[in-house]
C-alpha cells in the first residue's frame, strides 16, 4: 500500500519516505508543521500533512528536490506495524 492511500503512517515510515532525519522531523512535529495523533501511546503521522510539508519548498530544509521527496512518498509502500 502506498502512503498516498493511507490516512496515517508511523513516524518510522514517514522518516524513511521523506529522507528527513529524526531530529529534524521531531522538531517539525514540535513546531506543528507536521500533524500527528497519538492513539494508545503510538504516534501516527497524518500523511496529508507530510505531503503538504514536502510540497512546500519554504518548509523543506533539505538539499533534495522537494518534488523528488513527494514522488518518493507516493511510491514507497508503508510497512505494517
Amino acid at each position: 500500500m502506498n502512503l498516498q492511500n493511507r490516512i496515517t503512517c508511523s513516524v518510522r515510515d514517514a522518516l524513511a519516505a521523506s529522507g528527513l532525519g529524526k531530529t529534524k522531523f521531531y522538531s517539525l512535529m514540535d513546531a506543528g508543521r507536521v500533524e500527528t495523533i497519538k492513539i494508545d501511546g503510538k504516534r501516527l503521522v497524518r500523511v496529508e500533512s507530510l505531503l503538504q510539508l514536502l510540497g512546500d519548498t519554504r518548509n523543506v530544509e533539505n538539499e533534495s528536490d522537494p518534488a523528488i521527496l513527494v514522488a518518493a512518498l507516493h511510491e514507497r509502500p508503508c510497512q505494517a506495524t
